[in-house]
């Protein structure tokens, strides 16, 4: 099987971790009245005074010490280039891969999002890889843009060519880039069954490298980094892209929906599966809607993507392609229940991942695996009712029994997460880090 790529102004020369994955959907052409054609005044202008009404309009009621990080930024960071200007939105730029279905592109749409509802002038860069569908609905920026900070955004993939990371370092000062980890890359090797963060001898070695030459601020999505030199950031964020149904659970086309590509998560499907043989047939639709689920495993990464269609089908599993970034929530949506399921290196190491947020903002509940010991301290004690056993029938049919009950609760959890995990609350986090 070829594993195509999409068409990109860059080219990647080195690649230690999880491949460029190809994309399955026709690119959608921009239309009229498209979000991208939406933001042209926010490229256009960039004169903008920060009041209190926009926050609290926002998200919510901030803290003082969020309104006070916000002021104090605006005021001692503002670039040359526009310092005539009585006060400048900030320019953030972020260098990735964003692919539209995978990786963190809904990530990246929440920060965007989150800008346009605070004036602030946000741009995926061009010094990165950008597929078209994501072009298509968050403006990129080309390389002599010039940002106030500039967020560096890595899984298990160095995609940067060597001539965009000196093109980097001309733009702006050290100071004034960060680099997020989201894989763990920066940390020492860490091992679970196959699964690792670093596959060849050299790959810690090459990534420290890389990170030091990039920034002196590393962060990781953690709540309490381990490593020496890196500091939590969290990353991911909480952002509702709809109000909450009201229609019954009934009207859900399933009782159980997974969405997430398959890299290092069949052992999960499977013991979801078998988990549920017994009570099977009480339960209606599931559905998994991903890729690498239809045997379609990548070569060279086998083991990481591998799938048996026969089995899934003979468990009553549905499998259907992965879904556009923008469309992650509401495609969770569909089902009453949804797993989340971690990539067992990322679980060791205690990161967070996207889904430990969309699944609360999807209008569904959310079923937290028996392994996730961070569940307490990111969701609270609550948390611990959807948490399965290692037995999970008859905790499944528990749940779907009082469905009522279990939607107050996780809308409960959902509210503390916006409050709390905000994509506005990730933005004055970011800003505290420029110096």
């Amino acid at each position: 099987m070829t594993v195509h790529r999409p068409k990109t102004r860059v080219i990647n020369q080195t690649n230690r971790g999880r491949p460029a994955a190809h994309t399955q959907q026709e690119v959608e052409p921009v239309k009229e009245g498209h979000p991208r054609d939406r933001v042209q005044s926010l490229q256009d202008s960039r004169t903008w005074v920060p009041s209190r009404d926009a926050v609290l309009r926002s998200h919510g009621k901030p803290t003082s010490r969020l309104l006070a990080r916000l002021t104090a930024w605006l005021r001692p960071h503002r670039p040359a280039s526009l310092a005539g200007r009585r006060r400048a939105a900030p320019r953030i730029a972020f260098v990735g891969f964003f692919e539209h279905n995978g990786g963190s592109a809904n990530t990246l749409y929440g920060y965007f999002r989150a800008a346009q509802r605070l004036g602030y002038d946000i741009r995926a860069s061009s010094l990165g890889i950008v597929d078209p569908v994501v072009q298509a609905m968050i403006p990129v920026a080309e390389t002599e843009w010039e940002p106030d900070l500039m967020v560096l955004v890595f899984e298990s993939h160095q995609f940067l060519h060597p001539d965009a990371v000196a093109r980097i370092e001309k733009l702006i000062p050290r100071s004034r880039r960060v680099v997020v980890d989201q894989d763990g890359m920066y940390s020492p090797e860490t091992r679970v069954g196959a699964d690792t963060n670093h596959p060849t001898a050299d790959s810690q070695a090459s990534w420290t490298s890389l990170f030091d030459r990039l920034s002196d601020t590393i962060l990781q999505p953690c709540l309490n980094p381990v490593t020496p030199g890196v500091r939590s950031f969290l990353y991911f964020g909480f952002e509702r892209q709809s109000s909450p149904a009201t229609e019954t659970a009934s009207r859900r086309a399933y009782d159980i929906v997974y969405v997430g590509n398959n890299w290092y998560r069949w052992h999960d499907l499977v013991w979801l599966c078998r988990g549920l043989a017994s009570v099977r047939a009480r339960l209606g639709r599931i559905a998994v809607f991903g890729k690498w689920w239809l045997d379609d495993a990548i070569p060279l990464y086998e083991e990481q993507t591998y799938s048996d269609p026969a089995f899934l089908r003979d468990h009553g599993v549905e499998m259907y392609p992965a879904v556009r970034f923008d469309e992650v929530e509401r495609t969770m949506k569909q089902g009453r229940l949804n797993p989340v399921f971690v990539r067992p290196v990322l679980n060791e190491l205690g990161f967070i991942t996207p889904r430990m947020f969309e699944t609360f903002a999807a209008d569904t509940i959310p079923l937290l695996p028996p392994y996730l010991r961070i569940a307490v301290s990111l969701y609270g004690s609550e948390a611990q009712r959807l948490c399965l056993p290692d037995e999970p029938a008859g905790a499944v049919l528990s749940i779907l029994d009082r469905y009522a009950d279990y939607v107050g609760l996780a809308q409960e959890i959902g509210a503390k997460l916006a409050k709390e995990h905000s994509y506005e609350v990730r933005l004055a986090q970011l800003l505290g880090f420029c110096r």
